[in-house]
């Protein structure tokens, strides 16, 4: 079974992102192969596995894909809206049957659209997901659902709720948009089935659905419902997104999809169907699926590895045996590449996260009503699993951003003398040992004054301070919690939800977020990352008799002055840097020691996004390459430590966060 949904997943893969390139190239008849077989390939396996309905629907599927590919019939859009809706249909019945509960999804109205498709007619807009007296209801865009688990976490409700109205309602989108009013004022929606410009041009049957995040009840969102004119039935329930680990094993599928799935969304997209590029090799790699938790384990024991070969050199130092020393440098090296190999079974791909990205903003931007031209750059660039999947959500969260607050709508656009044609640029490369991904639009770009005013607002500054802050400065706030400058709230941001949850995750993974942008002409978010987590290059401090590693991706400098130079500035203390003044940090301090007296200060340069701190210490060790431990549950999450490692002499060093040092 897991073998026939890991290579289910692959197909349904492979035909999304074939569905893109012909959306974007109708004209080639290559694609619409691709599409078959791989159409052609899933029917057989779900007819071998005894899955009628989902083989049934794929069969389906081929005859339209081989009437395509015979010129038989012409490519357009309400054809890739049913293949389209056909390939969402196939996912829930994949997640159905991963869940134990069967292909149990009722395909009767989609199959009835593809032999309508087949025998000449015209399947009628919006209807393709129908089906019986029920609808069909996908599961919500990946943004929405990443805005419901924050929510989940936050305590608050989500539920799926689903409204029919009376057949011989007269303005059906009138009551829906009653729907609507009444239930934003009991929370907050995040999505709905039809998409909400669809249900107000009435393109639905008498069913829609709504995701609603609410600190109300079930039964009080029914009855509020209830009581509006022609609503008929309200059904609501819990919505629950699947785990994320059955999530992750989706993306490991769509990873490994056919080279043909990799080969769509390359370089630059067209308005209709932002996804795009061409170009890649199609060069087909040898490859072994290997359960993730064993490499894990690998890790593990190369970890352990690592600290006893800290623990021999130390020893062989002592001993002064030259032999032991050749040999200890032998094995130094050895451990050295063995680690390499270990480290890079983790590196995955970025495209494995870049493949999510084309079909989510193809849907998001006929949502918005808009046209975006899409841009991929760096699909090789390597990151680890771990790193990537605590991402994904993230990069939603950015991307949606850019479509909504970023990029104008084509008619503004044009009255500004920019191409109604809006870009949207993904990119990715490595960077010493980080990796940075960047989100870039050439929208509308921030507006520095209504962030300040905004600010200003709620008090978090006063107009005074206001004026000498710097740019840098001013973008920070749009990283705090509930801050949005956003005059309307929509179904796709400006709830203030997002990015504070991008910055506190991307430090807690030891990485950074940058903003830059220019009004009128756009704005780029960058995430910088470590390239891995579990083993890194630290830097060695004493304070008092204890060992401390701080990471090196956050030292500056290393410097040492006289303890008369340490100068008050309104009660803190202040060193010199590099012509500034910065705060010094006492560790002594925070580690509940006392200051020895000192005739000089040694301190270490610390930097977090564009802010900088001294730490103090009575004295720096060097460099060395340690393994990240947790505390552990007994100890927990503590303010200042990332962990804990294990010395060379077998003594245990804890890991500085010097990134919350410098937030405090």
């Amino acid at each position: 079974m897991e073998m026939f949904l890991n290579e289910s997943y692959e197909h349904l893969d492979t035909l999304n992102q074939l569905l893109l390139q012909l959306e974007q190239h109708p004209e080639e008849v290559e694609v619409v192969h691709e599409m078959f077989r791989a159409a052609h390939t899933l029917k057989g396996m779900a007819a071998t596995m005894g899955f009628d309905r989902l083989a049934e629907l794929t069969h389906q599927m081929e005859n339209v894909m081989d009437q395509l590919r015979n010129h038989q019939l012409a490519v357009t859009t309400p054809i890739l809206d049913t293949l389209f809706a056909c390939a969402t249909a196939l996912e829930t019945m994949l997640q159905s049957i991963e869940s134990g509960a069967g292909d149990q999804l009722d395909t009767a109205d989609l199959v009835a659209q593809l032999k309508a498709i087949v025998s000449g007619e015209t399947p009628p807009s919006g209807q393709a997901e129908k089906t019986g007296n029920a609808l069909v209801v996908p599961e919500p865009e990946a943004a929405a659902i990443a805005v419901i688990r924050e929510a989940l976490e936050q305590g608050l409700f989500a539920y799926e709720v689903l409204v029919r109205l009376n057949e011989q309602t007269a303005l059906k989108s009138v009551r829906a948009y009653m729907v609507f009013r009444n239930l934003e004022e009991m929370g907050t929606i995040v999505g709905s089935y039809p998409s909400a410009d669809e249900i107000e041009k009435e393109k639905f049957d008498d069913w829609f659905a709504i995701w609603l995040i609410t600190k109300q009840s079930e039964e009080e969102i029914r009855e509020e419902i209830l009581e509006i004119l022609d609503v008929t039935d309200v059904q609501v329930k819990p919505y629950h997104p699947m785990d994320e680990q059955t999530e992750s094993r989706t993306q490991v599928a769509a990873a490994n999809a056919a080279e043909t799935a990799a080969s769509a969304a390359r370089q630059e997209t067209g308005p209709a169907a932002p996804a795009a590029a061409r170009g890649k090799s199609q060069t087909r790699n040898q490859t072994l699926r290997v359960d993730l938790g064993r490499i894990d384990r690998l890790m593990n024991l190369i970890s352990e590895v690592v600290i006893d070969r800290s623990r021999l050199s130390l020893i062989s130092s002592r001993l002064n045996d030259p032999e032991l020393g050749e040999t200890v440098d032998h094995l130094h090296r050895l451990v050295g590449e063995l680690q390499d190999v270990v480290l890079k079974l983790r590196m995955v791909p970025i495209e494995n996260m870049f493949n999510r990205f084309p079909r989510m903003i193809r849907d998001l931007t006929r949502e918005l009503n808009k046209q975006v031209e899409l841009e991929m750059r760096g699909w090789e660039t390597e990151l680890d699993r771990t790193i990537m999947d605590e991402i994904s959500d993230l990069m939603v969260h950015l991307i949606r951003n850019s479509l909504d607050h970023g990029i104008e709508p084509p008619e503004v656009r044009r009255q500004l003398g920019k191409p109604e044609t809006g870009k949207l640029l993904i990119a990715a490369y490595q960077r010493g040992n980080s990796v940075v991904i960047e989100v870039a639009d050439d929208g509308r770009g921030i507006q520095r004054e209504a962030v300040l005013n905004k600010a200003i607002e709620k008090g978090l500054i006063t107009p005074e301070e206001g004026k000498s802050l710097t740019d840098f400065q001013v973008y920070q706030f749009l990283f705090m919690a509930g801050f949005s400058t956003a005059k309307q709230v929509s179904d796709i941001s400006g709830r203030g939800v997002g990015l504070d949850a991008v910055k506190t995750k991307i430090e807690s993974l030891g990485g950074s977020v940058y903003v830059h942008s220019t009004p009128g002409q756009g704005t780029t978010f960058s995430l910088e990352l470590p390239l891995t987590m579990s083993i890194i290059q630290a830097l060695l401090v004493k304070v008092r008799d204890e060992t401390y590693a701080l990471p090196l991706s956050n030292v500056i400098e290393i410097a040492k002055i006289p303890a008369a130079k340490v100068k008050q500035v309104h009660h803190v203390e202040m060193v010199p840097f590099r012509g500034d003044w910065i705060p010094l940090f006492r560790l002594h301090h925070f580690l509940e020691l006392e200051v020895p007296p000192h005739e000089e200060v040694i301190y270490i340069v610390i930097q977090q996004s564009k802010s900088y701190l001294a730490l103090q210490v009575d004295e720096t060790l060097g460099e060395e390459e340690i393994v990240v431990k947790s505390l552990g549950n007994y100890l927990g999450a503590r303010f200042g430590f990332a962990g804990a490692t294990i010395m060379g002499d077998g003594n245990v060093a804890l890991i500085l966060d010097g990134a919350q040092f410098v937030q405090a």
